[in-house]
């Protein structure tokens, strides 16, 4: 795992500012999520839909 993680950041990544975004729900989402893939699909979708507005307006400004 080390030496994939090494290769990705020596290698593969270029050599610019990297943001991680995290999407940290509560447990019982959590659980909810990893039996129903519609309802995961579904989390996602909001998820990276407020993402791309939260973007678009940091953009703007």
């Amino acid at each position: 795992m080390a030496d994939l993680a090494a290769h990705l950041v020596d290698e593969v990544l270029p050599h610019v500012p990297v943001r991680q975004w995290i999407c940290s729900l509560p447990w019982r989402l959590r659980y909810a999520m990893g039996y129903d893939r519609r309802f995961c699909s579904d989390v996602l979708g909001t998820f990276i839909g407020a993402l791309r507005c939260s973007l678009r307006h940091s953009l703007i400004r």
